[in-house]
This record gives structure tokens, C-alpha cells and sequence, in this order.
């Protein structure tokens, strides 16, 4: 995650500092701009750009040379494509001081992609968070009637325990005497206590309120109602919705047309203009790869 932020941070600090500078390039159109400085300009921006494309864009070759290698077609080929290509079209460019460059586009491209991929690792490792810290709730020692104290794993169904004041239910079971106050608000977000009897059932992970008493194992923890709850968790963030599913299926797809399209867009206009076919088939990729990541 932090290697993550450090290549967002590169290319967000980059793509301010190449804007400013494609700014004074765009506004060449409208007033006469010396060549040495658009040289310079050209130079810098370069200069910029480069760690972007060489440190910050590295996760896109990465996933792009994996699906390769696997024989598919994954969004990251498109991408890293039209990222090395920009590159070195502008490098010539810029070199030679003839044609245009795209060292914003490479910046400001790269700089958004890492936004969402940051946010949607954030928010898996949230949910992961979240998870253990549901089952660091169920006490790890629990006390049996005779004063014993055991590991909560070690209980068993029919063991029959008690539980103090204050203390997190040690397993799920059945009230054996009293009446009591549980805090539920980890399972269902009620704030309010619920008032448990005899033959009441209630969960590990729940809070006691100010009355010990006596309770009866029904599930281990390995079965309780909290380790489901993680449990379901888990998997869902391993495996994917059918709609995703289906989706990533349709993207493999889109990606070879898209490839495709590309190709077939550098033949036609290389047949009739030569000196813009490049620069068509590149505007192509680039379009399309932010369709496919919106």
C-alpha cells in the first residue's frame, strides 16, 4: 500500500508540473512561442514524465506481461501500449523537434488509473480489517462453572460456562439463569441492550452488561454466528459476482478488437497519410483505454 501511495505521489506531483508546461505549449496556437523555449518546455516535460512512465505506470506492465503470459487480453495491455508508444513518439518528437508530444496525456493518464486502483485496494483492505477485528471480540479465555479456565477454542458443545459482567460472550449458547442486558450492536447495530432469559440464545462477540451468568456451548468458534460472518467475508472479497465474471469475459474480447481497431486504423490512414497514421492509431488506443476504465 505504501509503495502504492509513493508511485501515486510521483506521478500526481509530475502531472502538475508537466500541465503547466503543456499549458504554455497549447497556448502557442494563439501567439508566437520562441522555438528555444518550446525546446525547453519539451525538455522538462520529458524529464517529468519519464519516472512516471518508468516507476509510476510499473503495476500496468506487470499485469499487462502476466496476462500475456497467461494468453489473454487483459485491460493493462491496451494501457501499457499506449503508454510505452506516447512515450516514445514524444521522445522523438522532442528529439528531433518535429511532431507533437503527450507527456501530460502520460502523466495525467497514469495519475487517474492509480487513483482507482488506491481506492479499490483501500477499500479491500478496510473490509479485511474489519473482518479480524470482528473475531478479536471473542475473549481467547473463557471460565467454566467449577473456576476452571480454559481456551475458548478447546470448548465444545454442552460445556457449560460462566460469564462476567462486562466480559464479551465467549461462544454462542443458551442462558442458563438470570436475566441480563446484551449488547447486540456488533451483529445487528441495535444500541440499546436486548434483555436475554433462560433458554435465551445468545452470540459470541456480544457484550454482557452488568449480571454474570450461566450459559451453555452450543457451536464451537470455529461454527459460531461471528466466525460465519467472517467467514462469508473472506470469500466474498476472493471470489467475484457472476456480473464481474462476465464482464472481465466481455473486456478480454473488447481488448483484441480494440487491438485490432488499432492495427487496422495505422494501415488505412498509412496508405493515404503516412505522417499521421501513428498518431491516429495511438489517439484510438488511448480513447478506448478510458472507455474501458470507466
Amino acid at each position: 500500500m505504501k509503495q502504492y501511495l509513493y508511485r501515486l505521489g510521483i506521478a500526481g506531483l509530475a502531472t502538475m508540473q508537466v500541465m503547466m508546461l503543456a499549458v504554455a505549449l497549447y497556448l502557442e496556437v494563439f501567439g508566437n512561442l520562441e522555438p528555444e523555449f518550446k525546446s525547453y518546455f519539451r525538455w522538462v516535460s520529458l524529464i517529468f514524465a519519464t519516472p512516471v512512465l518508468l516507476y509510476s505506470a510499473l503495476p500496468f506492465y506487470i499485469n499487462a506481461w502476466r496476462s500475456i503470459k497467461g494468453r489473454t487480453l487483459g485491460m493493462d495491455v491496451p494501457v501499457s501500449i499506449a503508454l510505452i508508444f506516447a512515450y516514445v513518439a514524444s521522445l522523438v518528437a522532442t528529439v528531433t523537434e518535429q511532431g507533437e508530444v503527450f507527456f501530460e496525456s502520460i502523466s495525467m493518464f497514469t495519475f487517474f488509473l492509480l487513483i482507482g486502483r488506491y481506492l479499490e485496494m483501500r477499500a479491500r483492505r478496510k473490509a479485511a480489517a474489519a473482518s479480524g477485528n470482528l473475531l478479536k471480540l471473542i475473549p481467547a479465555i473463557a471460565n467454566k462453572l467449577n473456576g476452571e479456565q480454559v481456551p475458548v477454542k478447546s470448548l465444545q458443545i454442552g460445556d457449560q460456562i460462566k460469564v462476567l459482567p462486562g466480559e464479551h460472550i465467549p461462544a454462542d449458547g443458551v442462558v442458563l439463569n438470570g436475566r441480563i442486558h446484551i449488547d447486540e450492536s456488533m451483529l445487528t447495530g441495535e444500541s440499546l441492550p436486548v434483555v436475554k432469559g433462560k433458554d435465551d440464545f445468545v452470540y459470541a462477540g456480544t457484550l454482557n452488561g452488568d449480571e454474570a451468568f450461566d450459559l451453555e456451548v452450543r457451536s464451537t468458534k470455529a461454527d459460531s454466528m461471528i466466525s460465519s460472518i467472517v467467514r462469508l467475508q473472506d470469500e466474498a472479497q476472493l471470489s467475484k459476482p457472476k456480473i464481474a465474471e462476465i464482464a472481465d469475459i466481455v473486456a478480454r474480447y473488447f481488448v483484441a478488437i480494440i487491438l485490432v481497431i488499432a492495427a487496422g486504423t495505422w494501415f488505412f490512414w498509412h496508405q493515404t497519410e503516412p505522417d499521421d497514421a501513428f498518431w491516429i492509431m495511438l489517439s484510438v488506443l488511448v480513447a478506448t483505454c478510458l472507455v474501458l476504465y470507466r
